[in-house]
């Protein structure tokens, strides 16, 4: 068994030959610095819900875990009426049939915190993805208030500019009826005229008429 620098008190337990040099070959892979590290990010991955009773050929194997992993292990222990060796070896089973990815966990680092950190990371997501969504909803009622004061404004210009044709087309009637005005007046003015000219003359030739006959 390699030394350990890990904290925590010692936790020894029996685990498979198998299962032992999968655990010594994924603590290489993984770049964790002790078997230590690699049981406890097995421990902490490993849903203690599912455990079954088994029997199996165990080897002997002595590791630290924190403090809080210890009371979780008693907390499933007295839950699940099995013992804390059991429920470490069934985590162990559990990792080394599905080991994560080299280099996927930090050294030291226990994956209930990762899991801890990336819940809040996505429940921060989503609240950012509901601002938006709501900034988006109050854009598009910006946008629809937008268009009906737009829309009631060419509908108000429309209406002003059909006022102001009815006013031209008024205009030029009435200019029509002065110009036919006035020159109705012309005409009755010139005909006027002309009947002044007609009597004047008419007076002139009954005054020329008389003084021919006074001569006589």
């Amino acid at each position: 068994m390699k030394k350990t620098s890990s904290s925590g008190s010692p936790l020894a337990f029996e685990v498979d030959g198998a299962i032992y040099a999968d655990l010594v070959s994924l603590e290489s892979r993984l770049g964790l610095k002790s078997l230590s590290a690699v049981v406890a990010h097995a421990l902490s991955q490993y849903d203690f819900s599912k455990v079954q009773a088994a029997s199996s050929d165990n080897r002997q194997m002595s590791v630290r875990v924190t403090d809080e992993l210890r009371k979780e292990l008693l907390k499933h222990s007295r839950a699940n009426k099995v013992s804390v060796a059991y429920l470490i070896r069934a985590a162990l089973n559990a990792f080394v049939t599905n080991p994560p990815d080299g280099g996927s966990l930090t050294p030291g680092q226990p994956a209930m915190a990762k899991k801890k950190s990336a819940t809040k990371k996505a429940a921060a997501k989503k609240a950012v993805k509901k601002v938006a969504a709501k900034k988006a909803v109050k854009k598009v009622a910006a946008k629809k208030a937008v268009k009906k004061v737009a829309a009631k404004k060419a509908v108000k210009k429309v209406a002003v500019k059909k006022i102001a044709a009815k006013k031209a087309v008024k205009k030029v009637a009435a200019k029509k009826v002065a110009a036919k005005k006035a020159v109705v007046k012309k005409v009755v003015a010139k005909k006027a005229v002309k009947k002044a000219a007609a009597k004047t003359v008419a007076k002139k030739a009954v005054k020329k008429a008389a003084v021919k006959k006074a001569k006589k």
